[in-house]
């Protein structure tokens, strides 16, 4: 199977079933150029031509789809017969929301590599996997020293997002993206890696090793600076800021759990439930600072919109149930003019404001 499509020319696409019992996916979304790059595209190349992959899906976001040529033309891809779908994306869309209304059979798993980190080994699947399982991968976190660390931590997105997930998540976290009309915060990772805590069980490849990147998450100082850009580009305009960024990803988070239904015990949605609602909360301490900060800081030196924004975050606090969400994005979109995050409000409000969503996570604990 081979499929080339340009900006925008089709809104989904189903990959083909392996001809064996299972098969493995990898997803390489492509924006730099270069000699660099033109490396890069080449060992993705021979990684793939030496491995086992049933397909291999490009996101080009060159200028004039440089990677589209480079990969359409590569001789021994098509020596392998390797599935080879390669989507033309504008460079304007995020990163996540490229990643919407690509689906698998459910036999497939799917992995994604970046045209910034470096890879080796061997990708396989076990043995006896099954259709909800993750499995890990040797994760190595580069240092501030330029040297990469090794990283097991689940709870760390990136480790979900480069592992090999199972198209049973991969299917509901697609589905996500085009039910938020493929506008999504640039914390998707970190959705993704919630659904897989409460939706899939973990095992580990050890014969591969992936080197990431993280240099906008170093240091505190990077991480807000990155937060900050993530939020302006994501249209939350002068309310951007670490803390909105945090707030939209609690509610991403939230809204995640009523696609995992299916997937996880109605226990296990219900505790996850109330770790966000709680962690939307903070100790006694940030609350006290945060307060003195809103009543004189602010009152002084800011400005309309740093006001507002302190008067939200502080109502957040309260935040205790799923029904008290939509009040409080009502009374949030009164004292704001986000268009570009109408999608993204009507979405919240759509699943928070279900029945079936506010009775499997709010009356659950009173069955």
């Amino acid at each position: 199977m081979r499929l080339m499509t340009n900006v925008n020319e089709i809104e989904e696409v189903w990959l083909e079933e392996p001809e064996g019992a299972h098969g493995i996916v990898i997803l390489f979304p492509i924006t730099r150029t270069g000699p660099e790059a033109l490396v890069q595209w080449r060992n993705l190349s021979d990684f793939v031509c030496h491995n086992s992959i049933h397909s291999l899906i490009i996101i080009d976001k060159t200028s004039g789809g440089i990677a589209c040529d480079f990969f359409w033309a590569d001789t021994a891809l098509a020596a392998k017969k390797t599935n080879l779908y390669v989507l033309k994306r504008s460079i304007n869309e995020s990163h996540y929301d490229s990643l919407g209304g690509i689906f698998l059979p459910n036999n497939l798993w799917i992995i994604q590599f970046h045209d910034d980190d470096q890879w080796q080994g061997e990708l396989q699947l076990p043995i006896q996997v099954v259709s909800n399982e993750v499995i890990l991968i040797d994760l190595y976190v580069s240092g501030k020293n330029g040297h990469s660390e090794k990283d097991m931590d689940i709870t760390i997105p990136a480790q979900i997002l480069f592992s090999l997930v199972p198209a049973v998540l991969w299917n509901k976290f697609s589905q996500l993206i085009i039910d938020q009309e493929r506008h999504t915060a640039g914390s998707l990772d970190s959705t993704l890696s919630l659904m897989a805590s409460v939706s899939c069980i973990f095992s580990k490849n050890s014969s591969f090793k992936y080197f990431y990147d993280d240099r906008n998450w170093r240091n505190n100082r990077e991480s807000r600076k990155h937060l900050i850009r993530l939020a302006e580009k994501d249209g939350w305009r002068s309310w951007a800021s670490p803390e909105i960024a945090v707030l939209n990803r609690s509610f991403d988070a939230l809204a995640a759990l009523s696609y995992c239904s299916d997937l996880a015990s109605p226990d296990v949605i219900q505790a996850k439930k109330d770790s966000i609602l709680d962690s939307m909360r903070p100790n006694l301490k940030v609350r006290t600072l945060g307060r003195i900060k809103h009543m004189f800081v602010l009152k002084f030196f800011a400005k309309r919109e740093g006001k507002s924004l302190a008067k939200v975050i502080t109502k957040s606090w309260s935040l205790s149930s799923v029904v008290s969400l939509n009040p409080f994005i009502d009374n949030f979109l009164e004292t704001s003019n986000l268009p570009d995050l109408n999608a993204r409000f009507r979405y919240w409000k759509r699943i928070f404001g279900s029945i079936e969503f506010q009775k499997s996570l709010d009356e659950i604990s009173n069955v």
